[in-house]
């Protein structure tokens, strides 16, 4: 059997891996939907907003709080 991106397991896998790499960069990050609401971030995200993470998971428009008007 040949295991593509659709098999659950590899799927399962993939986004695992993903999660180590993206958890590791220093930087903020959160992937967000078109609504404004937040899906995923990684722990510097949770940090910039002073949230953990899983009162950041589903939180809508929270990224509007980071803008800074000049």
């Amino acid at each position: 059997m040949v295991e593509t991106a659709e098999h659950p397991a590899n799927l399962r896998t993939i986004l695992e891996n993903m999660q180590v790499v993206f958890s590791a960069i220093t930087e903020a990050i959160a992937w967000i939907n078109s609504d404004g609401c937040v899906h995923w971030s990684n722990p510097s995200f949770e940090h910039l907003v002073g949230k953990e993470h899983f009162q950041v998971l589903g939180a809508p428009k929270l990224w509007e709080k980071l803008l800074i008007i000049i």
